[in-house]
């Protein structure tokens, strides 16, 4: 997924991640953010294609990303729903 799919309520949890390259992105969603928010990855049925992640923290903030192609499939509401 691209950067400008991604939005957050807490935009400043995502600066750094905003900054960095894919590899860099990958360990800082894996050591930081995946502690910070309850994270739900929405893929197809045999895991090889990513369409959306929303993450919830303790406060009720958000942060999604919807792939382009999945867009009239699932709408933001939806994805907030799974958690």
């Amino acid at each position: 997924m691209r950067k400008n799919h991604f939005k957050a309520d807490v935009i400043t949890d995502f600066q750094e991640f905003n900054q960095q390259d894919f590899v860099h992105q990958q360990e800082t969603m894996k050591n930081i953010i995946s502690k910070m928010y309850s994270i739900i990855i929405l893929t197809s049925f045999n895991e090889r294609t990513v369409f959306a992640v929303v993450g919830k923290d303790v406060n009720g903030n958000y942060f999604y990303a919807i792939d382009k192609n999945a867009l009239g499939q699932i709408s933001v509401e939806e994805l907030k729903a799974l958690l």
